[in-house]
């Protein structure tokens, strides 16, 4: 579940809660909230192209609070070429 990935990220296992986002993330349905986790998630892995195609993805469906879309754009602009 997101909660259970949301967890596991701040307990300090990315790796487990990257499974858990993409494994989300493939059913039909998945909030779009689920792409910020697991850019984040990549983040940590140090799997940076994975994290920017995920931000874009966040960026471009996300429709609620306006400052995660900021700080995205802000992550995706350090982590560019």
């Amino acid at each position: 579940s997101l909660h259970q990935a949301i967890l596991a990220l701040e307990q300090g296992d990315p790796g487990a809660a990257a499974t858990r986002l993409e494994n989300l993330r493939a059913r039909p349905g998945a909030p779009a909230i689920t792409d910020y986790y697991l850019a984040h998630a990549y983040l940590r892995l140090e799997r940076e192209a994975e994290a920017r195609a995920a931000f874009e993805r966040f960026i471009s469906a996300w429709e609620g609070d306006g400052a995660l879309v900021e700080e995205s754009k802000t992550i995706l602009q350090r982590l560019a070429p």
